[in-house]
Order: structure tokens, then C-alpha cells, then sequence
């Protein structure tokens, strides 16, 4: 017995800063989706970890990885709704507790990844 969420958020918004580009995806966007776009648009740092299921929400749980590539690496923030608390909050990567296939977010489950 339990509560189940299936994520349906959509959205991803680019914001460049000279050659830095910061994405703000939320969390039921389909992963290889987004991928695909940013090695489309010529953003660097997610090609390795094409071909992974799932949605952007699930990557920070897991950590997810490939070819000695993490996506801890190119995470700055993770916003969460703390179903403990009802509130949302915003982890900074150093924050997030990440580790070979873990995070926080693993680990406190009442969190959940927007």
C-alpha cells in the first residue's frame, strides 16, 4: 500500500549567460528527450548520457550515469516539494548528497524532485 506519483510536468527554459547555458527542466520531461535536444543545439556535457530511459526527475534520485559520466557533474540545482514540510526547496548540487548511483533524494523519499 502506498501513494504513487507519476511526474507530468513539462517544460524546459535555456537561459545563456555569454558561453555558459543553464536549462531549468522540470521533472517529467522525458530524459533521452532532452538529450537528444542539447546535443541537437550543440550544448555540451549530457551526450553521454543518451540513451538512459526515464524521466529528468528521476536523474538527480539516481544519479544517474554512463561512460564515466554522472549527471551530479552538470546539476546545479534540484528543486523539491518536501512532503513533510509542504514546501518547496531548492538544493544545490553540494547539497544533494550525490554518489556513485544515490543522492539525498534516495535516501529521504518524502522529497519530491520538481
Amino acid at each position: 500500500d502506498g501513494l504513487v506519483l507519476h511526474m507530468a510536468t513539462r517544460g524546459v527554459s535555456v537561459a545563456r549567460d555569454g558561453a555558459e547555458v543553464v536549462l531549468d527542466v522540470a521533472a517529467g520531461e522525458p530524459w533521452d528527450d532532452l538529450v537528444a535536444s542539447t546535443v541537437a543545439e550543440g550544448f555540451g556535457g549530457l551526450e553521454a548520457l543518451s540513451g538512459i530511459p526515464g524521466l529528468v526527475g528521476a536523474t538527480p534520485i539516481q544519479n544517474v550515469g554512463a561512460y564515466g559520466r554522472e549527471v551530479a557533474q552538470v546539476i546545479e540545482a534540484v528543486e523539491v516539494y518536501d512532503t513533510r514540510a509542504h514546501t518547496t526547496r531548492t538544493f544545490r548540487r553540494d547539497e544533494c548528497a550525490f554518489r556513485y548511483r544515490t543522492s539525498r533524494f534516495k535516501q529521504e523519499p518524502w522529497l519530491v524532485v520538481l
